[in-house]
């Protein structure tokens, strides 16, 4: 008797978040969005017809200690 294996794949984190939910790991406002962009703090990209940001952006922003909400500590 012959077995199939199926690989159960474990779910991989995502790679890309859209505006709304990047600005709510960060706390921010979706608007704020925009100005941390345009001031170089974060990058936004083009995926197909979508304007996403990385993970690694965020990622990168959590862990540089700028506060991404414009508060100094």
């Amino acid at each position: 008797m012959r077995t199939q294996h199926s690989s159960i794949r474990e779910a991989e984190p995502p790679r890309v978040f859209s505006i709304t939910d990047a600005a709510e790991m960060l706390g921010v406002s979706r608007s704020h969005m925009y100005t941390l962009r345009s001031e170089g703090v974060i990058r936004f990209v083009k995926l197909l017809n979508r304007t996403v940001v990385p993970a690694s952006e965020i990622e990168r922003v959590l862990s540089s200690g700028d506060s991404a909400s414009g508060e100094v500590a």
